[in-house]
């Protein structure tokens, strides 16, 4: 039965690694709007996948967590690391040609946290005249009426010329406005109450003038904006509904106004564009549990969608630890079924309803199929690894398998499937990668014996001299330009470790450049003040020697000199020393 499917309310899990587990809570605001629920500040790593309207990756999108700021690769895949809200952590992606993709997830200490969004193409539905206005249509109906003279620039000086118009419906009973829509219809009523909606359509409506210049209303004008309304909502929808806007800034939808029903479809006049929504609000509590297989084995990653009759559905994972949890309609019962890999349904229960937040315990499901990954790392004289690990990709997950003392490393995947697999083994005494290994994952696959012998050449290397420890870093490199025009290089993910390095360049050049700035996170090594470093205000005359490498598309090739730096949490300096080789990244 489809119980209006993407009438979306409840933000459910997912969390990312991490070895500490410190707390900071703060008051919580967005702008001058006070909420209930505290901002809880916890070290971990949220990771997660970008892809288009056909679902194939996208690179290169720059996805921004609470300021942390990161590039998708070729897979579209992402991680940041740092300090995050575990009641609601707000990810924002943006790509030139797409409206902006955004996302809330709920992260918790100690477990890996997967999201997924879907940008949308910035088609052109029409041309209008500033000077006379004019209306749009696109082809499922949603329409936008300018009056005239009522276009202005990112200044708000009028804007007289022609206007393109890029005009996006999503619609309300589409399985993919989970993915689609952004951020997860937490709100702000007109009352400043943080409330949770239910969406009955969105429009997402982008202006540009003659020179691609982004355009808007000006001061104390309005257009009119039309949503289609699908036949399954028609004789239960309400005659008028609020209407909210995406604050791209915040996460938040923030109500401004009210549309009327008008032969099948919501109408409303709106003073700005992003996205506007036509939803119902209403009071929540936070519902958390467990998914465990019947061997009591924790379900990591499984598909969750949770229903509730005549407000919708909402879809999410499970993290590393099968654990999920999100704000879900007060009152109401909520129906839970939990799939594997491949859709198929392992569990369906309801719960609730509850009137206050509540923990439903654990959800047992069948033992998963799973499939068992091993082998052996060994050095070039064949002598075990005892400083390293083995690494997995598989689709948009990538993780590390730790070794023994032996150089022997075990992994259990939950797939009800068989996925293409790559694995390579590190050393890190000897500076050494295996080559890739292409895997199949299928019941039990033994790899046996991995020489780890070839040179590691594309590397960041962050030493700490007091105390003394080291990182080295191999995978997830990426460089490229940052929002405000500086060149930066990174790495991100690997061994809870996160670093990024700002350079002085408004363009890639050769030579000597100065380091703006240097943001490093880490579990990993033994600092007594914390784990957070960060230079500014150019790190103390730190330098980096560029080269741009023809046919690479301009990579960064330096060693930096000695740079002091400040640790968080404490007055007393630490230095570290940063290397990297990215020639073939």
């Amino acid at each position: 039965m489809k119980l209006l499917r993407s009438n979306i309310w409840m933000g459910i899990l997912i969390l990312m690694i991490f070895s500490s587990c410190r707390d900071n809570f703060i008051d919580t605001s967005v702008g001058d709007k006070m909420f209930d629920d505290p901002v809880v500040l916890v070290e971990t790593s949220i990771n997660g996948r970008i892809i288009g309207e056909d679902n194939a990756p996208l690179q290169d999108v720059l996805v921004d967590v609470e300021g942390e700021t990161t590039f998708t690769d070729e897979n579209g895949f992402f991680t940041v690391e740092g300090e995050f809200n575990k009641n609601g952590s707000y990810i924002k992606a943006s790509k030139n040609g797409y409206f902006i993709g955004a996302k809330v997830v709920n992260p918790h200490v100690g477990t890996i946290t997967f999201t997924q969004i879907k940008l949308l193409t910035m088609e052109l539905t029409g041309t209008i005249q500033s000077s006379t206005g004019g209306s749009v249509t696109t082809s499922d109906n949603a329409s936008v009426v300018f009056p005239a003279n009522s276009i202005a620039d990112q200044s708000g000086n009028a804007y007289n010329g022609p206007v393109d118009v890029f005009v996006k419906w999503i619609d309300p009973s589409s399985d993919q406005i989970d993915s689609e829509m952004p951020g997860d219809l937490r709100a702000i009523n007109s009352d400043d109450e943080g409330v949770q909606l239910a969406t009955y359509g969105m429009v997402a409506v982008e202006l540009r003038g003659s020179a691609g210049q982004e355009l808007n209303m000006a001061d104390n004008t309005e257009a009119e904006l039309t949503f289609p309304l699908p036949s399954e909502y028609q004789g239960i929808a309400p005659s008028s509904i609020p209407l909210w806007s995406f604050n791209e800034d915040t996460g938040y939808w923030e109500e401004e106004g009210t549309a009327t029903l008008q032969d099948g479809s919501y109408v409303g006049q709106v003073s700005h564009f992003s996205f506007w929504n036509c939803d119902a609000p209403f009071p929540l509590v936070v519902v958390s549990g467990t998914v465990e297989t019947e061997n009591g084995t924790p379900a990591g990653f499984v598909q969750l969608e949770i229903t509730v009759d005549g407000i919708g559905t909402r879809y999410g994972y499970t993290d590393s630890e099968g654990n999920f949890s999100g704000k879900m309609p007060k009152n109401q019962v909520l129906n839970i079924v939990a799939k594997d890999y491949c859709g198929e349904v392992l569990f369906e229960g309801n719960y609730g309803p509850y009137t206050e937040d509540t923990d439903i315990g654990t959800i047992t499901i069948p033992a998963i199929n799973t499939t068992t990954i091993s082998g052996n790392l060994v050095n070039c004289a064949g002598s075990a690894v005892t400083n390293g690990y083995a690494f997995i990709e598989y689709d948009y997950f990538a993780y590390n398998m730790p070794i023994d003392d032996q150089g022997a490393f075990m992994s259990e995947l939950f797939l009800c499937q068989s996925v293409d697999a790559i694995v390579k083994g590190y050393d890190l005494d000897e500076f050494k990668v295996s080559e890739p290994i292409e895997v199949t994952t299928t019941g039990t696959v033994d790899l046996g014996t991995i020489e780890v012998c070839d040179e590691i050449t594309e590397f960041i290397k962050i030493t700490v001299e007091d105390p003394a420890d080291e990182i080295v870093l191999f995978e997830w490199l990426y460089g490229g330009f940052n929002p405000s025009g500086q060149y930066f290089i990174g790495s991100e993910g690997q061994d809870s470790t996160f670093v990024q390095l700002n350079l002085e360049l408004d363009e890639l050049q050769t030579g000597t450049v100065n380091i703006e700035s240097i943001d490093f996170f880490s579990f990993e090594l033994s600092n007594p003040n914390g784990s957070f470093f960060f230079c500014n205000s150019g790190c103390d005359g730190a330098t980096a020697d560029v080269t741009i490498n023809e046919g690479t598309g301009g990579r960064v090739k330096g060693i930096t000199e000695l740079v002091t730096v400040s640790a968080q949490g404490g007055t007393d300096e630490v230095q570290i020393t940063i290397e990297w080789d990215l020639t073939e990244n």
